[in-house]
This record gives C-alpha cells, sequence and structure tokens, in this order.
C-alpha cells in the first residue's frame, strides 16, 4: 500500500487502523499506526496560535505557543486525543513608575500551571500592557502613572502590577503606591510620614507577587520604595538609598531559564555631596532602574520596565525643581506548551 500523508493531525480518525503513516514534530518525522497510537494512549494535541516554536527537552519534545501582542487573541485545538493537558505561564503588564520622586511600579504576577487540561475549542488569551508611568508636572496627581493590565488564558488570569506613588503635597492617597499582582512602591514625603506600598497577591487564587517598598521622606534625601516582583518584595527606601525593585520569578518554559516580573526602582533625590546619587535597580525579571539627581553618566531618567516580561517602571526623579517622569511597565506575556510525539 502506498504512503497515506496526512496535513494535520485532525485527519488521524479517518485513516485505517493497519495503515502507516507519518507524524512530524517540525522538523523530524516519523512513522506509526492508528494501532501504535491507540495502544501508546499518548495524549496528542494540534493547536494554532501565537508564535509557535518546538524545542525538546530530557529527549521529550515540545511545541510552544508564545502570546506577547497586547490585547486579546486565541489559542485554538483542533485535535485533542487522550485527555491531554499543557503548561502555561501567564504574566501580568507590569504597573507605571512614580513620577516626580516616585516609587517603583509592581510587576505584574505570575500565575503558572502544569497541568491544565484542555479540549478541541478556541481558548481565549489576553496579554496586558505596561500601565504609563507618571507624569513630569509637580503636585499634581497625574504623577501617579497607571497600573499594568491583566493577562489570561481562558479562566486562569493574572492581575498588572500595582502603580507607584509619588510626591503630592503630602496627600498620603498619592504617595502610597496601588495594589496589584505585585505592589507599587511608595512615593516620596516632605514630612516623616513613611509613604506605604501597595500590596501583591502573594499566593491568593495561585498568583505569584509580592508586596512593593515604603517611601523615606525629607530628612532621609526623597528615596521612593521599590515596587514588588513575582519572587521578592520591593526594598524600602532608606536614609539617601532608593528601594530596589524585587525580584521576579525564573522559568525554563521555553527550554531557556529567565526570570519574569520584577519590580521597578524607586527615585532618588538630594543635592549634598554624600550618599547615593544612582537610581535604585530594577529587579531581575524586566524592572526598570529608578531616576536619579546626579548620574554619574549624565543619565537621570527612569528607565521602563521590559516589555514581555512584566518589568515595573523605574520611579522618576528630580532635576533643578522640574519633576521628572516615571517609567512604563512593561506588557505581560503568554505562554503555552505541549509535548508532541
Amino acid at each position: 500500500m502506498a504512503d497515506i500523508t496526512i496535513s494535520n493531525l485532525s485527519q488521524i480518525p479517518v485513516l485505517g487502523g493497519a495503515n502507516s503513516i507519518p507524524i512530524s514534530d517540525g522538523s523530524s518525522t516519523f512513522r506509526t499506526t492508528i494501532t501504535q497510537l491507540t495502544s501508546l494512549n499518548l495524549p496528542i494535541i494540534d493547536a494554532t496560535g501565537g508564535t509557535i516554536t518546538n524545542i525538546t527537552e530530557r529527549g521529550i519534545k515540545y511545541r510552544i505557543h508564545t502570546f506577547t501582542t497586547v490585547g486579546t487573541s486565541s489559542f485554538n485545538i483542533t485535535t485533542a486525543l487522550n485527555n491531554p493537558t499543557v503548561e502555561v505561564l501567564i504574566v501580568g503588564g507590569g504597573g507605571g513608575g512614580g513620577g516626580h520622586l516616585g516609587g517603583g511600579g509592581g510587576a505584574g504576577g505570575v500565575y503558572s500551571n502544569t497541568g491544565i487540561s484542555v479540549s478541541v475549542g478556541t481558548t481565549e488569551v489576553a496579554v496586558g500592557s505596561g500601565g504609563i508611568g507618571g507624569g513630569t508636572a509637580v503636585y499634581v496627581p497625574t504623577s501617579i502613572g497607571e497600573n499594568g493590565g491583566l493577562s489570561k488564558f481562558g479562566i486562569y488570569s493574572t492581575p498588572g502590577g500595582g502603580r507607584a506613588g509619588t510626591y503630592y503635597n503630602n496627600d498620603t492617597f498619592y504617595q502610597d503606591g496601588a495594589n496589584g499582582g505585585c505592589g507599587g512602591g511608595g512615593g516620596c514625603s516632605s514630612n516623616t510620614y513613611f509613604p506605604l506600598p501597595g500590596y501583591g497577591l502573594r499566593g491568593t487564587n495561585n498568583v505569584l507577587g509580592e508586596n512593593g517598598g515604603q517611601g523615606g521622606y525629607s530628612g532621609w534625601g526623597y528615596t521612593g520604595g521599590g515596587g514588588g516582583g513575582a519572587g521578592a518584595a520591593g526594598e524600602t527606601g532608606a536614609y539617601y538609598t532608593a528601594g530596589d525593585g524585587g525580584s521576579g520569578i525564573q522559568s525554563d518554559i521555553t527550554g531557556i531559564s529567565k526570570f519574569y516580573a520584577g519590580g521597578g526602582g524607586g527615585s532618588n533625590y538630594h543635592t549634598s555631596g554624600t550618599g547615593q546619587i544612582l537610581g535604585a535597580n530594577g529587579g531581575a525579571g524586566g524592572g526598570g532602574d529608578g531616576g536619579s539627581t546626579r548620574h554619574p553618566y549624565g543619565t537621570y531618567t527612569a528607565k521602563n520596565g521590559i516589555n514581555g516580561l512584566g518589568g515595573g517602571g523605574g520611579g522618576g526623579t528630580q532635576i533643578n525643581g522640574i519633576g521628572q517622569g516615571g517609567g512604563a511597565g512593561g506588557s505581560g506575556i503568554v505562554i503555552v506548551r505541549y509535548p508532541v510525539y
């Protein structure tokens, strides 16, 4: 009998059990039969959506669907045999850093699941946007920036990071960081009030997300708190030392181990000749560095969180009495993978 070639796995059920058929993982082709596939009881998925790549890990071949475009799209399964499951990593968009003596934005929350059951049909996917950074104007509420956007895979979701606090006429609402997947860092204060951080989900609904760090006050050199990361809380603004963003978490779902969801660094402002002159570091996983009044390389601006990692934006400082903008948060990501045979 001549070879029978199939163009996709959905054609398998219409072929005879004894016919030899090719099964491809995208790089290599193997020959098998319907009878053999049935006896092995292997889960088989054929799907489209996102950017598709193939890897081999410890002798097992995996197909990976990566969604990075902000907004909604879909994961479409045309074949699902033998009760298949998929592994999913979901990262929300990072929160914006506070402008004008602001804290660092919180990273997007992270949801990870190695065994989500799937069937034939369409699953909605959403990638959250990064929140905008706070503005440059002095003493206006718009200096606080915005939270990051929610990311999801079907019924599983995680919110974006909380926006950071800013320096705003001693109004604690604007100085405090906002809650989110990971909490935003507190901004700065001109009195002895230490602006509070926003709170992360910290395991609620299986979402990873830590708290931001408290902001400092004028007697401490106007130091912003770091944004929370998925793996560690943001640091509190200390004496002439802004708080670093919290570290994200590592995942090797793509075959390469990397960090996701790091918090943004807080801003630093002082004019004396002592103490820290750098803005705080963003957390591993795409967190943006905070701005600084003086910098040895002449760079004062806050850095954006990295898109596709859900990092929080860095906090903006003040230079010569002029408020500097906070960094924008980085957009999130959704990654789906499953074995192929």
